[in-house]
């Protein structure tokens, strides 16, 4: 009797477990899980660095390019100026002095700075400036929507 009870138990407990996976696999089925956003563009570690403020410094022409604004180089003011639809900003070399359309400058801990021929701004500038998302992950490669 007991054995008969044993395996009664056993043929059971398959069956319920067998139920809750197809009940879970039914779910997810009826209700898959949200797909996330892609970034638009993402920064690997080695293409950004610390300013001495320990500022994160970008490359401002792919993130921003990426981001949907045209940008233009101003030779004579050795600025950079960034246009998306009816927003617009100016960045200047060697300036850590950041505004969007209108707004008063406000400083970002870090001056844009031009080596090599690539502009960088701080990673500030992009999320409070551009007002775009910016998710560091834990190597230190920056995506950005």
């Amino acid at each position: 009797m007991k054995r008969t009870m044993k395996k009664t138990i056993q043929l059971l407990i398959a069956s319920m477990a067998g139920f809750a996976l197809t009940a879970q696999i039914a779910w997810a089925d009826v209700n898959p899980a949200p797909e996330q956003e892609k970034p638009a563009v993402v920064v690997e570690s080695y293409q950004s660095y610390k300013n001495e403020l320990g500022t994160t410094m970008v490359p401002l022409r792919v993130v921003a390019e990426a981001l949907g604004f045209q940008l233009t180089w101003n030779d004579e003011t050795h600025s950079v100026n960034l246009v998306k639809g009816d927003r617009f900003t100016t960045v200047y070399e060697d300036k850590d002095a950041y505004f969007y359309n209108s707004m008063e400058p406000v400083s970002l801990n870090g001056a844009a700075t031009n080596g090599g021929g690539t502009m960088y701004v701080p990673l500030a500038f992009f999320r409070e400036i551009l007002q775009a998302t910016a998710v560091v992950d834990s190597l230190g490669a920056i995506a950005f929507r």
